[in-house]
């Protein structure tokens, strides 16, 4: 389809055009979300490799398309590490932390949560991310 139509496509406009050409069906509500997902993930897993290249919201390319040679760029996939352990928490999970409280605090006796995550901050088992981690650009403060 995107061959043919020589032009970046939405997503939508790809499963239109693949069910009423009859190379696929879809029994789902959202057959548009499927095809995007499914290009998402080619271009994920086969990088620079893949036939197509993402150039805007559910919107896709043939890698070598003259459209995107003459002013779209492709919109790269961006994958974010996780944040670095807390040194006073590092190597420790939720579930690790939880345990230390309920061997220490609980006594056998089931503890709220917040009544875990609490003991964990004062013992310092868990350090407060929440604090920590910077804000995303797109959220104002």
């Amino acid at each position: 389809m995107l061959k043919t139509a020589k032009t970046p496509l939405h997503a939508k406009a790809i499963a239109e055009q693949i069910i009423a050409a009859g190379l696929w069906t879809s029994d789902g509500k959202t057959p548009e979300a499927t095809v995007s997902a499914s290009l998402y993930s080619d271009i994920k897993k086969n990088g620079d490799k893949s036939t197509f290249v993402k150039v805007g919201p559910q919107t896709f390319a043939l890698r070598d398309s003259t459209e995107i040679s003459s002013g779209a760029a492709p919109v790269p996939a961006t994958v974010q590490e996780a944040p670095k352990p807390h040194p006073t928490n590092a190597g420790f999970s939720f579930t690790d932390c939880a345990q230390k409280v309920l061997e220490e605090f609980g006594g056998k006796k089931p503890m709220h949560y917040k009544e875990i995550t609490e003991k964990a901050l004062q013992k310092r088992l868990a350090g407060n991310r929440r604090k920590k981690r910077p804000r995303p650009p797109c959220m104002p403060r």
